[in-house]
């Protein structure tokens, strides 16, 4: 009775340390100063997410949308909506933009052939 708890106890101890050990590496390869995790991952995730939010930018807006068309007549009505570039995928489209940037992302997150609006460039990646 007394050797299986002692046993156990033998066997949790290692599994604790590698536990300790892990967390410690992990949390040194984020907070150390230039670790190619907090360069490059933490960066892009920023990136990603702050081109969902309305802010300034170039001027220019990335969407993916199902109607060209709609989208070209579109610029052609609102003013704020400069020219509509077809981009090398069929279905995503660059729009530039002048002024109200905000309203612009709110105009088109709210049309029915418009599947996603971002400003910036966009960085996909797991997570």
């Amino acid at each position: 009775m007394i050797m299986t708890r002692v046993a156990r106890n033998v066997m949790k101890l290692p599994l604790i340390f590698t536990g300790v050990f892990l967390v410690g590496l992990l949390f040194g390869m984020t907070v150390r100063d230039g670790s190619n995790f907090r360069s490059v991952w933490v960066r892009s995730y920023l990136k990603m997410h702050s081109s969902l939010v309305p802010g300034q930018s170039a001027g220019r807006l990335i969407v993916i949308h199902n109607d060209l068309a709609a989208l070209s007549d579109l610029a052609m009505t609102h003013p704020s909506i400069l020219a509509v570039s077809e981009s090398q995928f069929s279905n995503i489209a660059y729009v530039s933009v002048e002024g109200g940037e905000a309203s612009a992302l709110r105009l088109l997150r709210g049309l029915p052939f418009v599947r996603f609006v971002a400003r910036n460039q966009m960085v996909f990646f797991c997570h």
